[in-house]
């Protein structure tokens, strides 16, 4: 949004809130666009003139402060006060350098069994054996999932067979 000489930082809401923290060069402009789109009577409520350089980056920031009060977009159910010390906090934030920290990036979903160091073991069946594998596996399974499968429960079945006490 390209900017005037200054820019405003406002809060504007209703008498019980939401309130709308934001930047703008004509904040009473700003209210008249948004009170069109409401039927609630919407007030300005606190604005005044910012020094910063980088107006978005004190909205972003007070938005970032804000984040667990938000109920949409730009609106946030806390009280006027604390919208105008986030913007506020926000504005020194910013002169003293500070960003809004980035998320941290999803890790990726894993699929499947999760993947051990393998040692790779050929194998040889009697034939038929890759087929009648085949014929069991479930939706998205492969034939080497299901061998190892196997193999780890024959092993833990003998382990549990080897722990039980010999009868005399």
């Amino acid at each position: 949004m390209a900017r005037a000489a200054a820019a405003h930082l406002y809060v504007i809401g209703s008498r019980r809130g939401p309130h709308k923290v934001g930047v703008s060069a004509n904040p009473r402009k700003r209210l008249s666009q948004l009170q069109t789109g409401t039927a609630s009577l919407l007030i300005l409520k606190r604005t005044t003139a910012t020094p910063i350089a980088e107006p978005e980056a004190v909205e972003r920031y007070a938005h970032w402060l804000l984040r667990e009060s938000a109920v949409r977009g730009e609106w946030f159910r806390v009280t006027e006060e604390a919208a105008w010390v986030a913007l506020t906090a926000a504005v020194e934030a910013i002169a003293k350098g500070l960003r809004v920290p980035e998320p941290p990036k999803p890790e990726p979903k894993k699929r499947g069994r999760p993947l051990n160091e393998h040692e790779p073991v050929l194998i040889r069946f009697v034939p038929g054996t890759k087929e009648r594998v085949r014929a069991v596996l479930e939706e998205g399974e492969d034939h080497a999932s299901f061998v190892r499968t196997a193999v780890d429960e024959k092993i833990a079945r003998r382990l549990r067979q080897a722990r039980k006490p010999k009868p005399d």
